[in-house]
């Protein structure tokens, strides 16, 4: 039979094929970008996703290399030095035989997608960089994908026949287009971020540091797994987004001018996006033997490391069933529960309480 093809190496998509693998599946990853993903986007491990990796065999690697949340350290301004608020980001719960997993763990997300790769590896399964799903047609036995592998200046094109596919190729999602679902919601232009990961020198790793609460420029400083690299959040006003995203002076010389701590020393610049809110999702998550999973089947605020932990979830809710259905074990009508079952559970993380 077939084998699984998977669209996207993202942590959905890695989730996804490292759980049919361990499952007997074969299955093929593809990735579009020539390189793997940097920094630490999304960081925060949720209860669940750990339920997960720790059947996935994961988990260990996970925790031994990430971090337990960090408090907050909240400093009055305009001296920006003296704490005002110090207090636990997540109240810290006692495991329990029923419940083990109770409290979420940081780790950024390129080393998280680091470590499924490695152990996709134990199984020679590699992602394909590179390499970009342009269309694909289905039938009732099966799918045929058209891929296109980049080479510099030189394309090559490829026939891969799946068993099924899986887009794990994010919210401009190649797989969702062509099987033409809805992607409906709203784009907030008021909303906007700047992420960064920088070196940084001059300030402790204790805390989660954050200047300007309750005003228009607010800075976040958080210790990574990497000593003396931080995670850089920055709310301010779309000018000052502009100009810090443009000039790399320029971002330091705001840092040091909002937190008024001008000690501080900076070296490189890992990884830098800026961010603006999206909220939307598809009307369903599959038709016939194709699937979307992750940002390709919804986005949305990063508040509560929702993305790629629901992105996760969904790769095993998905996975797991496809096994059974791969190997004969199960009826193909199986599959329709991944929509049935996900997509209310993200319908209500988006829009609580509606």
């Amino acid at each position: 039979m077939n084998p699984v093809l998977i669209a996207g190496a993202g942590l959905s998509g890695l989730a996804a094929a490292l759980t049919l693998t361990k499952n007997g599946v074969p299955v093929r990853i593809i990735e579009r970008d020539p390189k793997f993903h940097y920094g630490q986007r999304g960081s925060a491990l949720m209860p669940r996703t750990l339920e997960v990796y720790n059947f996935l065999g994961v988990l260990a690697d996970c925790t031994k290399t990430g971090n337990h949340p960090f408090k907050r350290c909240i400093y009055e301004m305009p001296e920006g030095r003296k704490p005002m608020k110090i207090f636990e980001m997540f109240t810290y719960e006692d495991p329990t035989p029923s419940v083990p997993f109770r409290n979420c763990w940081i780790i950024g997300q390129a080393h998280n997608e680091e470590i499924l790769r490695d152990h996709l590896a134990k199984h020679n399964v590699f992602v394909e960089l590179s390499t970009e799903l342009v269309d694909f047609d289905q039938d009732e036995n099966g799918v045929i994908a058209h891929v296109i592998k980049h080479n510099g200046s030189e394309e090559t094109s490829e026939t891969i026949p799946a068993a099924f596919l899986i887009g794990a190729d994010g919210a401009r999602s190649t797989v969702r287009k062509k099987l033409g679902l809805s992607f409906t919601g709203e784009t907030r232009d008021d909303e906007r971020m700047f992420l960064a990961d920088m070196e940084i020198k001059g300030l402790s790793r204790d805390y989660w540091h954050s200047w300007g609460d309750h005003s228009p420029r607010n800075i976040y400083l958080r210790p990574t797994e990497y000593d003396g690299l931080f995670s850089c959040l920055i709310y301010a006003p779309p000018k000052d987004l502009k100009a810090i995203s443009d000039d790399r002076d320029a971002l330091f010389k705001f840092i040091k001018d909002v937190t008024n701590r001008h000690e501080l020393e900076f070296g490189n610049i890992t990884w830098m996006s800026e961010w603006r809110a999206n909220i939307r999702m598809a009307n369903k998550f599959s038709e016939g033997r194709v699937f979307i999973v992750g940002d390709a089947a919804h986005i949305h605020a990063p508040h509560g490391a929702q993305g790629f932990n629901s992105g996760v979830q969904d790769s095993y809710n998905l996975a797991w069933k496809l096994a059974l259905v791969w190997h004969g074990i199960a009826p193909r009508s199986l599959l329709d529960s991944y929509t049935d079952e996900r997509l209310p559970v993200i319908k209500d993380m988006i829009h609580p309480g509606r």
